[in-house]
Parts: C-alpha cells; sequence; structure tokens
C-alpha cells in the first residue's frame, strides 16, 4: 500500500486503484487554467460566478476539471469573433 508517513501510519494513494482511468478526473486550480487561457485568475473567478466555467468541490477547495477547458476552447472555436 502506502508508505508509513511521519507519525507511523500508512498515507494514502491520491487515486483508488479502481479507478479506470484517473486521468479522466483531472482538474485545475484557478490559477492554471488561467494560465491556459491567458488570462488572469480574477477573471476565472468571474467566469465561475457567471456559471461560464463548471467548478467541483475536492476537499475544501474548488478546482476547474480539465474537461471545462477543453469545452471552453471548443467553444471560442466555433464562435464567431465580434468587432
Amino acid at each position: 500500500m502506502g508508505e508509513l508517513g511521519a507519525r507511523g501510519t500508512r498515507s494514502r494513494p491520491f487515486y483508488c486503484l479502481d479507478m479506470p482511468n484517473p486521468a479522466a478526473h483531472e482538474t485545475l486550480t484557478a490559477v492554471e487554467f488561467a494560465h491556459r487561457i491567458g488570462v488572469h485568475r480574477l477573471t476565472v473567478a468571474s467566469m465561475v460566478k457567471r456559471g461560464e466555467v463548471r467548478v467541483v468541490r475536492v476537499g475544501l477547495r474548488d478546482r476547474i476539471p480539465a474537461s471545462e477547458l477543453d469545452r471552453l476552447l471548443a467553444t471560442a472555436r466555433t464562435s464567431p469573433v465580434q468587432s
């Protein structure tokens, strides 16, 4: 299983062994997401607040599924540019 931690207890692996595809559940922080789409992290926070980007709760933190990045980029490619 896991290695012994500082207190002599076994640490848990991040992913369960029976999870079919851990990469399918990849999540990003707001900073990581912002960096990938080229905007400020506060812009990402505004997008989340407006409901443009979905978040999932991981422990006490909000994370953005990597699938949201794919969805947002696909939407941007198909939307006409307004001038």
